[in-house]
């Protein structure tokens, strides 16, 4: 697993921001809102985009995930497709306006914890998804599934750690600390305290304990920068 990595030994700041992938029934409510801004009732909606007030009352309640109509119902609405539907950017095959669906080509990868409470990173993908926001425009960003429960309840098991691996080492920022350059020996998620020159400060939270590491020992990290909360 090739991966671009921050030194440790760098320092800088940067502040995290979240990704969360949006439900149906969050999606309802976002296009509920936004057909009450333009005054349209669910009847004048549906005749806009050819479909029935039931169909979009469906859409609004999250009962339904009718995907074929969004870009229409975006468009009608006048707000960006990836607004109500993350993942879609607006020419979806067989809808008009100009949307396209957005490829799954964002790697993840899978985590087991080593005995030495460690977590091993899988070398190759396990799945891809839609490439978070958060990351778009960056090389060699990656997922992480989160495997044990030290980082808890920040980062549970299950849950998608999207990694920026080229942010400078940062006081109060999560990372993902490497061994080695590639990837390919022991791993750990930990918040970072305090950096010193050769030395950092880490925290893990459960059970809460502080540590300080060496940045010979521990000389790669690529910060959490999102997260993924699986359904």
């Amino acid at each position: 697993m090739a991966f671009a990595s921050t030194n440790v030994m760098e320092t800088g700041h940067n502040q995290s921001s979240m990704f969360r992938r949006m439900d149906a029934k969050e999606r309802g409510e976002r296009i509920k809102q936004e057909r009450l801004k333009k005054g349209l009732s669910q009847e004048k909606l549906g005749r806009a985009i050819g479909v029935s007030q039931p169909a979009i009352k469906k859409i609004e309640a999250g009962t339904t995930e009718n995907s074929k109509l969004l870009p229409k119902i975006a468009k009608e609405l006048g707000v960006p497709l990836h607004e109500i539907a993350p993942g879609l950017d607006g020419p979806t095959p067989g809808a008009e306006g100009p949307y396209t669906v957005r490829q799954r080509d964002f790697p993840i990868h899978a985590a087991t914890v080593a005995p030495g409470g460690e977590i091993t990173v899988s070398e190759n993908p396990v799945e891809k998804t839609v490439t978070p926001t958060v990351v778009e425009s960056v090389a060699g960003a990656y997922g992480v599934i989160v495997a044990g429960t030290s980082m808890e309840p920040e980062l549970k098991q299950g849950m998608i750690a999207i990694l920026h691996p080229h942010m400078p080492l940062t006081a109060g920022g999560t990372f993902l600390l490497f061994q080695e350059e590639d990837g390919a020996g022991p791993a750990m998620f930990r918040e970072i305290v305090k950096v010193a020159k050769d030395k950092v400060t880490v925290r893990q939270h459960s059970p809460a304990r502080e540590t300080v590491i060496s940045t010979k020992d521990w000389p790669w990290a690529h910060q959490v920068v999102a997260i993924i909360l699986r359904r």
